[in-house]
C-alpha cells in the first residue's frame, strides 16, 4: 500500500517560554533523494534556513520551534542550487498540516490540507491575480520600452500608478475586517517590491497605519517600518545614515553613533563570505589600510551567514586589521536599513556629523574626499 505523503505540523504553545513547537513530518514524491530547506518567507535561503535530508517513501520528521505565526516556505536544495526555485507556502497556525510534495517540474501537484491561512492566501492572490495580473504585465511591458520622460512613457507611468492605487485599494478592502497576519503579510510584500513594482511611497502610505495597528507585537511590524522608512527616505548621498545596533565577537552590542563620534570619517563595509565583488572592495581597503587609516575607521559588519561559526571563520581567513561586527540571520536587520537587503553587501562613508558622503566609492574617490583637508 502506498504510503501517504505527509508533513504534520503540530502545534502546541509553550506558555512559560512564549515559544510554540511544530513537528514536521512527511515525505516527498517522484524524487529519490534531496533536501528540504525550511525558513521563514522573508529570509534568503542561502544563508537561512533548516536542513532536512529526505527520501522517496522515507518518512522524515523535525521539530521546528517558533514564536510567531508568520509564513514560512520549503524548497529543494537541488533547486536552491540551480538558482530557480519555487517555494511552498505555510502558515504554522494549527495542530495539524498534511502536505503531499513534488518536484517543482510537478508543483500543481502540491497539497496542502488544514493550513487555513495558506488556503486563503490562495485564494486571495488568485482574485488578486485574475484582476491586475495581464493589465499590469501589458502596462510593464510597454514602460519598459519607452524612453523615461517621453509623453508616452509619462501616459504610461500614470495608467501604473492608478493602477497601483487600485490594487492596493482592492488589498485593503480584502483584509479589511481580517485579524490574522495576512494582510500585513501581503502588506510587506509589496513594500519589499515596491521598487520594482513602480510604486510610489505615496501610495503606500495611505495603508501603512491600517496594517501597523492590527499587529502590535510582531517582527513584520519592524520590517514593514524599516521597509517604508527606506522608500519614502532612501539611503543616498547627502543624507543621514541611519543607526544600526552592532555586536561584535564577544556578543557585546554598541551603536553606529557611538563610533561615529571617534573619528573624522567612517566606512562602513558590510560584506558578505560569499559575495565575491564585497571581499574583492574589502581587499582594496586593506591593501590601502596604512593610508586610509590616518583620516577614517573602518567599521566591518559581515552579514550573509546563519551561524557565528562562519563569521568567525571568514573573518580569520580574510584577517582584515580592522574591526569585524557579525549580523547573524539579519537580526538587527542592518541590511535592510541600508537598503541592500537583495544584496551582498555595500561600502558608505559617512562622516562624523552622520552625513553620507558616498557609496560604493571607488578608492580614487574614497582617498580624495577623507584627504581632503
Amino acid at each position: 500500500m502506498k504510503k501517504l505523503i505527509l508533513i504534520k505540523l503540530i502545534l502546541s504553545t509553550v506558555i512559560l517560554s512564549g515559544q510554540n513547537t511544530t513537528e514536521i513530518r512527511g515525505f516527498i514524491k517522484n524524487i529519490d533523494i534531496d533536501t528540504l530547506i525550511i525558513a521563514k518567507a522573508f529570509q534568503d535561503f542561502r544563508y537561512n534556513g533548516i536542513e532536512i535530508p529526505v527520501q522517496k517513501e522515507e518518512l522524515f520528521k523535525y521539530v521546528l520551534k517558533h514564536k510567531y505565526i508568520e509564513e514560512y516556505s520549503i524548497v529543494y536544495k537541488s533547486d536552491l542550487k540551480k538558482g530557480a526555485w519555487r517555494p511552498i507556502i505555510f502558515y504554522p497556525n494549527s495542530k495539524t498540516i498534511e502536505f503531499e510534495i513534488y518536484p517543482t517540474s510537478e508543483y500543481h501537484k502540491n497539497k496542502i490540507i488544514g493550513d487555513d491561512l495558506g488556503e486563503r492566501k490562495i485564494k486571495y492572490q488568485l482574485q488578486f491575480g485574475q484582476k491586475f495580473s495581464n493589465i499590469g504585465n501589458e502596462i510593464y511591458g510597454r514602460i519598459f520600452q519607452l524612453k523615461k520622460g517621453t509623453d508616452s512613457y509619462n501616459e504610461a507611468k500614470s495608467r501604473l500608478d492608478s493602477l497601483n492605487r487600485e490594487a492596493i485599494l482592492f488589498q485593503h478592502n480584502y483584509f479589511l475586517n481580517d485579524e490574522s497576519i495576512l494582510g500585513l503579510n501581503e502588506y510587506v510584500y509589496l513594500l519589499k517590491n515596491a521598487n520594482q513594482m513602480m510604486i510610489s511611497p505615496e501610495i503606500l502610505k495611505e495603508y501603512q497605519g491600517f496594517y501597523l495597528k492590527k499587529e502590535y507585537d510582531h517582527p513584520l511590524i519592524e520590517r514593514a517600518i524599516n521597509l517604508y522608512a527606506n522608500l519614502s527616505d532612501e539611503i543616498e548621498v547627502g543624507k543621514l545614515f541611519v543607526d544600526v545596533t552592532l555586536i561584535d565577537q564577544e556578543s557585546n552590542s554598541t551603536k553606529l553613533s557611538e563610533l561615529l563620534k571617534e573619528d573624522k570619517f567612517i566606512i562602513l563595509d558590510l560584506w558578505s563570505p560569499w559575495c565575491g565583488p564585497c571581499i574583492r572592495k574589502s581587499k582594496l581597503l586593506k591593501q590601502n589600510y596604512s593610508i586610509i587609516k590616518r583620516n577614517a575607521k573602518i567599521i566591518g559588519v559581515i552579514g550573509g551567514i546563519n551561524e557565528i561559526e562562519k563569521a568567525e571563520n571568514a573573518i580569520n581567513r580574510l584577517d582584515y586589521p580592522w574591526k569585524n561586527f557579525i549580523e547573524v540571520s539579519d537580526k538587527n536587520q542592518i541590511w535592510e536599513k541600508y537598503g541592500i537587503a537583495n544584496s551582498g553587501g555595500a561600502q558608505f562613508l559617512i562622516n562624523n556629523e552622520g552625513k553620507i558622503l558616498a557609496i560604493n566609492p571607488k578608492l580614487e574617490q574614497l582617498l580624495k574626499i577623507i584627504n581632503e583637508k
